[in-house]
């Protein structure tokens, strides 16, 4: 082949393979961060909702490795390495058929029914969230769960890459449970205060007119009415 057409397939081949990645982010085949730095205070954590899930028992291959899917994530409870990842999949379909939202609180799972809900805890800094499982993953032996940039981003291990966590399920009626406590011990609040205000009214009102009182003349004795009546008719008599 003459050096010139071997220079030009050279060429081409480089720029195929950097124009793949996209001429805006370049390095969008590695999984990384996004450019943009948002506050994970401002996301709020999964709120579980009763929805159906799609494959409950069922077995799937992938790379020549055979998975099954729980029939329930209740009572699920397992300690192992949390993944996360990030914008190589951003926009991507997950399992779930839903759009991959970095900044969203997700998480892919191998064998917990599509959707589920669970509280993931950083085990080494005791930070946790709920985040929701709507696709399939990470696919290593040593971690159970991959996280949303996001959600790993709140557990504070973007740097390290993986961390040991515990992941434990929450279903929708524990949630709707603890609401209802919640509301109730609110009410109840409410109502002690209530009542120490009225209290509180009564009291200063009770003050109020003890000191209202005290401002009224004393009244005159008696005995000192009738002295003086005394000396008066005295008087008169002097004078007659």
């Amino acid at each position: 082949m003459p050096k010139k057409t071997l220079t030009t397939c050279l060429t081409l081949l480089c720029l195929s393979q950097i124009t793949a990645c996209g001429p805006v982010q370049p390095n969008i085949c590695k999984d990384g961060p996004p450019p943009l730095n948002i506050d994970p205070s401002c996301i709020p954590d999964a709120v579980p909702k009763n929805e159906h899930q799609i494959d409950k028992n069922t077995r799937y291959v992938v790379k020549g490795n055979n998975y099954r899917v729980l029939s329930s994530s209740k009572n699920y409870n397992k300690v192992g390495l949390a993944s996360w990842y990030g914008r190589k999949f951003h926009g991507k379909l997950t399992s779930y058929n839903e759009s991959f939202d970095m900044y969203g609180m997700t998480a892919a799972s191998r064998e917990l029914p599509l959707p589920s809900y669970v509280r993931v805890t950083n085990l080494s800094n005791g930070r946790s969230v709920v985040v929701k499982v709507n696709d399939r993953g990470p696919f290593h032996k040593d971690r159970i769960i991959d996280l949303s940039y996001m959600a790993a981003k709140k557990l504070g291990y973007i740097g390290k890459g993986t961390t040991l966590v515990r992941v434990t399920s929450v279903e929708p009626s524990i949630v709707k449970a603890i609401h209802a406590s919640n509301d109730a011990h609110k009410k109840h609040i409410s109502s002690n205060k209530k009542m120490l205000a009225k209290k509180n009214l009564k009291t200063s009102k009770k003050r109020h007119f003890v000191k209202a009182k005290s401002n009224k003349p004393k009244c005159v004795n008696k005995n000192n009415k009738n002295n003086s009546r005394r000396i008066l008719s005295k008087d008169k008599t002097k004078k007659v």
